[in-house]
């Protein structure tokens, strides 16, 4: 959910409208007893994961309920049925190789000219992260995808994006070093002074920043990324017994 929170306040801006299709049974590791199993999405009364609660809870919460449109569905289901010309695909479901092909083999031909067909979670170690992304990320570039130029304000971690919930790149990430190379931006200056609240959701907000909830606990999540993130930590110490 929080992966795609940016394009749709992208599209609320745009005027534009996104479709998201989830069956909202959760993934493979978010069922019961599994790695990602949480709580808030598991119903009780059904025996099983239902995300689809959350997800309008969230949808309202932001005020997106113009803007975002669920289809409650297989994503190959809805595809058969699909007439209409996209400008934006993001592929972010079950990462197993044989559910994100069908999702791109699905999806790919709805694509206008000059639209965007974007991965989630590509690791091309696959001691980060599984490779099914990875693999449809190659097959697409190998049918005529070209990767875009983006600006270094857009290169952003997984933290940044989802502020409590997220917490890599960590605070050894190289962010300054990725700034002196043109791949991030990174102020000139750094002061330690005491701020606001309400200066420092304002700013954080002009920044890109969107907290998890609107209150002191969901802006301090948003204000201990900015840190992970800008302050970056001392050299370590080598110490010599002579």
């Amino acid at each position: 959910m929080k992966a795609a929170l940016e394009s749709f306040f992208s599209s609320k801006k745009e005027d534009q409208v996104v479709f998201t299709i989830d069956h909202h049974k959760g993934s493979e590791e978010h069922q019961l007893n599994e790695e990602y199993f949480d709580s808030e999405i598991f119903d009780y009364s059904l025996n099983a994961v239902n995300t689809f609660p959350l997800f309008i809870k969230n949808i309202r919460a932001f005020d997106l309920e113009d803007t975002v449109i669920p289809i409650v569905s297989s994503s190959a289901s809805v595809a058969k049925g699909w007439n209409k010309n996209l400008g934006m695909v993001f592929i972010d479901g079950s990462h197993s190789l044989e559910s994100a092909t069908l999702d791109y083999e699905s999806w790919e031909s709805h694509i206008k000219n000059g639209g965007a067909l974007v991965i989630h979670d590509i690791f091309e170690d696959p001691e980060l992260g599984g490779q099914a992304p990875y693999e449809i990320y190659k097959r697409a570039l190998g049918e005529g995808y070209k990767l875009p130029q983006i600006v270094p304000k857009f290169i952003i971690g997984h933290s940044d994006m989802a502020p409590g919930r997220k917490s890599d790149p960590g605070m050894n990430f190289p962010w300054k070093r990725f700034s002196e190379k043109g791949l991030s931006i990174w102020p000139k200056n750094i002061l330690n002074v005491q701020v606001d609240w309400d200066i420092f959701k304002y700013n954080a907000e002009r920044f890109g920043y969107r907290a998890p909830t609107d209150n002191t606990d969901g802006w301090t999540k948003v204000l201990d990324v900015f840190r992970l993130r800008f302050q970056q930590p001392l050299p370590k110490a080598l110490l010599l017994h002579i």
